[in-house]
């Protein structure tokens, strides 16, 4: 897994797993977007909430300011969201969702 940074051109900074580099685009797997919290930590959130994260997603070198090695911190941290992530999606695909009630179906849907 090539875990990389891409500067937009728009400065949103994401980072994800490097799919395929073509001339004209890149595809990306499982991209976050780095936000800044309240106590002025970054945390890693998804970037795109309604696209099947198994499906590489195109983004077009001329829309990339910068694509480089991301740091093994946040490495780490973007396979710990990866992990996360895969488990809650198995666990979405495991359950019957009609048998919940409304905090059952809540737990089940954040991924911790």
């Amino acid at each position: 897994m090539a875990v990389k940074t891409f500067k937009l051109i728009t400065g949103e900074e994401v980072i994800a797993e490097l799919h395929n580099d073509e001339s004209e685009y890149v595809e990306i797997l499982r991209p976050v977007a780095l936000v800044e919290t309240e106590a002025g930590n970054v945390s890693l959130v998804p970037w795109l909430f309604s696209v099947d994260i198994e499906s590489p997603i195109r983004l077009d070198h001329e829309k990339i300011f910068l694509i480089a090695d991301a740091n093994s911190a946040f490495i780490e941290a973007y396979q710990q969201y990866d992990r996360s992530l895969k488990m809650y999606q198995e666990n979405l695909e495991s359950v019957p969702l009609d048998d919940l009630d409304d905090e059952e179906l809540e737990e089940l849907i954040t991924i911790h």
